[in-house]
């Protein structure tokens, strides 16, 4: 450890996190794989000067804390690389997972800078949840481009304020642990744990409120005394205020009734997630040995999908076309690294948690309540600077032990480690420019194409630039069906059963002429999203062209009965019609009145369905 450099190396790692957390503030704060970049880039550039640099020129060492479950779990990780269906996803995890180690390792050795380092993280969470609740109060920049469930909420400077309380829930912690055995300002902490505890009720986290009780309950039995007991109900009650009064209302969808949940109340969030829990728990029993591969869960996850978890998911309409993660990190772990990931990670949860009960300290508190909010959302594998936050306070609650190996052995591993180092760089700038030519692409409200083709060009690899360069393709001037159909089939070899994006390379198929292909892909559709109505619907329409009206028929009634508003029956008659095909017509239009004999009436004064009843 060395005293005068502990400091800055505290303020450095704080920096870190606080530049992820705030990146994006106040503009453009949706895109989660540009926090990705910037995290992977100032983890880079810390790693490099606390822990390559000391071993090159004087042969310092890092003693890992909880070395052997981490590597553990990392060596698990890389195994299951040979079963993943895209490599690059898993090694984006390990790389993550990895540096964030060596990030625990440097923390742990300059421990004399944890006030520094507690004091700046504690501050960004700060300016996340203040920033939310002016959100929250409609006071915004107006740079902000709100694309996060098209407007509908207050965005947060995550652009998804579930997430931005992952990381203001364990920082509220950490300031009510301070509170009681200090570690930082005093007014600091009380101003997190104010502001914090108010604004994770209001974006209307119930996770975030078991992670504030998780993080109270084990201050109440570490300290034993009334006082900690009193804060933690304090907390609590600032969240139950944000709750009750500042909580943005889920606007009611068409065809939803409020009072069953439509606007996504809680029992029927509790049954999405037991539903996704019960799904990746089918995967992880498929897939024992290894797992589906490490960072693959949003490729394999999709054969698995509950429909009824999809049909409450999208409000009764199942269009979206993929789950990013289980909403659960330790399940999605042993799903992604099978029964050895399981072992090793529970093997660092113990040893952990007999750390964070040993530990004096108010970096225990976070680990608890952000471990807590592992169990229903994704502050590990999915936040970047939570990630960060995380591996800090491990490495502050690790029990200290000098660096094993030998100055000369520290200098061959920092050699070692430059490589890995130059290559993690490389992908976080490339992640980093690539989605801000993305947002580029939506700010122009997706009209700018030559940015989603730069995005593209600099990340080949995000099979996600790819499928909506393929589908911009499909839906903007010029249109290029044979390019579509290129890009759409690059990112199906990496994600091969993302519905949406076997649906436009249906439609690019039909383009094309191929009606044989599309056809396929349109069953795919079907098969692995059953309650999404667009994949009848369009092998409806190719029976239709070919004149085949038994199947079109059948298979436009299938879409119209996921989606019992369409008219798409009515649809087929009226373009019959008006092209004088009157024996056509009238076939779509009584397999309509047969469904909904009601509308007679109305379809008798159509002006062109109306001769056709009275004929």
């Amino acid at each position: 450890m060395n005293s005068d450099r502990a400091p800055l190396a505290g303020a450095t790692a704080g920096a870190a996190v606080a530049g992820t957390a705030l990146y994006f503030l106040p503009s453009l704060p949706r895109f989660a794989e540009a926090k990705a970049g910037l995290a992977t880039l100032l983890l880079v550039a810390f790693l490099a000067l606390f822990a390559v640099l000391p071993a090159l020129l004087r042969g310092e060492s890092l003693a890992i804390p909880f070395r052997g479950p981490i590597l553990a779990l990392l060596a698990a990780m890389g195994l299951s690389l040979f079963v993943a269906k895209d490599l690059h996803a898993g090694i984006r995890t390990i790389l993550a997972l990895g540096g964030g180690a060596l990030f625990a390792g440097v923390l742990a050795r300059e421990r004399e800078g944890e006030g520094t380092f507690l004091a700046v993280a504690v501050a960004s969470g700060l300016a996340v949840a203040a920033y939310g609740l002016l959100q929250r109060a409609g006071i915004d920049h107006p740079a902000v481009l709100r694309v996060y469930e098209s407007g509908r909420y207050p965005v947060s400077t995550f652009g998804n304020t579930n997430a931005a309380t992952e990381f203001v829930a364990p920082c509220v912690a950490l300031s009510l642990a301070a509170l009681l055995r200090g570690g930082i300002s005093r007014i600091l902490a009380a101003a997190t744990l104010a502001v914090g505890s108010v604004y994770c009720g209001a974006a209307g986290t119930r996770a975030a409120a078991i992670a504030l009780l998780a993080a109270a309950a084990f201050l109440t039995l570490r300290e034993r005394f009334a006082r900690s007991l009193g804060l933690g109900a304090a907390t609590l009650a600032g969240w139950a205020l944000g709750f009750l009064l500042l909580r943005p209302q889920a606007p009611t969808e068409a065809g939803n009734d409020p009072g069953a949940g439509g606007g996504g109340g809680a029992p029927e969030s509790f049954e999405v997630r037991a539903r996704i829990y019960a799904s990746t728990l089918r995967m992880f029993t498929d897939h024992p040995a290894l797992g589906i591969g490490a960072g693959n869960f949003p490729v394999a996850f999709p054969p698995y999908r509950d429909p009824e978890e999809a049909r409450l998911s999208s409000h009764g309409f199942a269009v979206e076309s993929s789950l990013e993660s289980a909403h659960n990190d330790p399940l999605e772990i042993a799903a992604e690294t099978g029964v050895p990931g399981l072992l090793a990670l529970l093997g660092l949860l113990l040893s952990v948690g007999r750390a964070c009960f040993r530990s004096p300290g108010p970096a225990a508190a976070g680990i608890v309540a952000i471990a807590a909010n592992s169990l229903f959302r994704s502050p590990i594998l999915a936040n970047p600077p939570t990630l960060l936050l995380l591996f800090a306070l491990l490495g502050l609650v690790g029990p200290a032990r000098a660096p094993s190996v030998s100055p000369r052995a520290g200098r061959i591993g920092a050699v070692l480690l430059l490589p890995v180092l130059w290559l993690a760089a490389a992908e976080g700038k490339r992640g980093l420019s690539a989605e801000r030519h993305l947002a580029r692409y939506f700010v122009s409200e997706q009209r700018d194409r030559s940015a989603l083709e730069d995005a593209a060009r600099i990340d080949p690899t995000d099979p996600f630039l790819q499928a909506t360069l393929g589908r911009d393709w499909l839906e903007h001037p010029p249109f290029e069906f044979g390019r579509a159909r290129a890009h759409l089939e690059r990112a199906l070899a990496v994600r091969p059963d993302e519905p949406a994006w076997r649906l436009n390379l249906g439609i690019a198929l039909v383009g094309l002429g191929l009606d044989g292909e599309a056809a396929g892909e349109f069953e795919r559709v079907r098969s692995l999203s059953p309650l999404d109505p667009r994949g009848s619907l369009y092998l409806g329409k190719i029976a239709y062209r070919k004149g085949d009206d038994e199947a079109a028929i059948r298979l436009l009634r299938e879409a119209r009965g996921l989606r019992p508003e369409a008219e798409f029956l009515l649809q087929a008659a009226r373009e019959l019609a008006e092209r004088g095909d009157r024996a056509r017509a009238g076939r779509y239009l009584r397999a309509h009145l047969e469904d909904v004999p009601q509308d007679r009436r109305r379809l008798e004064a159509d002006p062109v369905l109306g001769p056709l009843l009275r004929g």
